[in-house]
């Protein structure tokens, strides 16, 4: 039976790292942006109840970013070198690092209750000494579109949330469903393949289909509203530990391609703009348990 078998007492090591391709065309224009950013987290297990349910603490460890656009600008940035200035794109990632939150997890991977969330962006937004009131109730409202209690519970749910409902064998699939609302929203439909067992591991391959979502809002952005009818594929594997049913490494291919809604666009001609949208890219993550 796969499932979470939380230890009180472990603590664990992710990286997840996003190696991304967007290409847009906007008003005729055409902008490529490559863009590689790595999260090194640590999750400690606090204490696990009877229904086998963990308090488990997630500390945001250390960040790197590299992005890379068509008209020849650039910048790079790793939490790690700490004398390094801050370019203005990471300044909300590297507020991140040293920071956390807590979230009650399932055997089954799925989020029952999440804590310290608004307290961790609140601190982030008020760290930022040189922007001003405004400035800060949308980077305030960015941050919680892209780390908010919504978007940790989609993100933790589309990363563990993928364990069946019943015994498997090897060559039996399942399938699961999702709702993303945060960031870019989309139904996720899954089918997960169990592939092998081997030296105490579990492999389990996965592909699924991602449709927009129909019935969801624009997305506000500073005065104007983005909407994304994005559509694709996503492909790939994970790795699992047996026993604790933890997932050590995970790759997974993805290709989207669709249209950019822009409305409410202030000081342009015409109100509303769309463009075409592609994104290609590789998600990895790698993780092993340090206590």
């Amino acid at each position: 039976e796969l499932r979470l078998r939380w230890e009180e007492g472990a603590v664990y090591e992710l990286s997840t790292t996003s190696d991304q391709v967007i290409e847009q065309t906007i008003a005729g224009r055409q902008n490529k942006i490559e863009q590689k950013i790595t999260m090194n987290y640590t999750f400690s297990v606090k204490d696990v109840d009877d229904s086998g349910t963990a308090t488990v603490s997630i500390v945001y460890d250390a960040v790197k970013m590299q992005q890379r656009m068509s008209n020849g600008m650039a910048f790079s940035y790793d939490s790690t070198d700490t004398d390094a200035p801050v370019p203005a794109a990471a300044k909300g990632f590297a507020g991140l690092v040293g920071r956390g939150f807590e979230l009650s997890m399932t055997p089954e991977g799925k989020v029952t209750e999440i804590q310290g969330v608004d307290a961790m962006i609140d601190a982030l937004i008020e760290g930022m000494d040189q922007v001003n009131p405004a400035m800060k109730s949308q980077m305030r409202d960015a941050f919680k579109r892209q780390f908010g209690e919504t978007a940790i519970r989609e993100n933790m749910e589309n990363m563990m949330g993928f364990y069946p409902d019943e015994k498997v064998a090897v060559g039996d699939s399942w399938e699961s469903s999702m709702r993303l609302t945060s960031a870019m929203p989309a139904e996720i439909n899954a089918k997960w393949t169990l592939k092998e067992r081997f030296d105490g591991k579990v492999r389990i391959d996965m592909a699924s289909t991602v449709e927009p979502l129909e019935d969801a809002e624009p997305m506000d952005m500073g005065p104007m509203q983005l909407k994304y009818e994005l559509s694709g594929e996503q492909n790939g594997y994970l790795v699992l530990d047996e026993k604790t049913g933890w997932t050590e490494e995970s790759e997974i291919n993805q290709e989207f391609s669709g249209v950019i809604h822009a409305l409410n666009m202030p000081g342009a001609e015409e109100s509303s703009m769309d463009w075409p949208m592609s994104i290609k890219g590789i998600l990895r993550t790698e993780s092993n348990r340090v206590e």
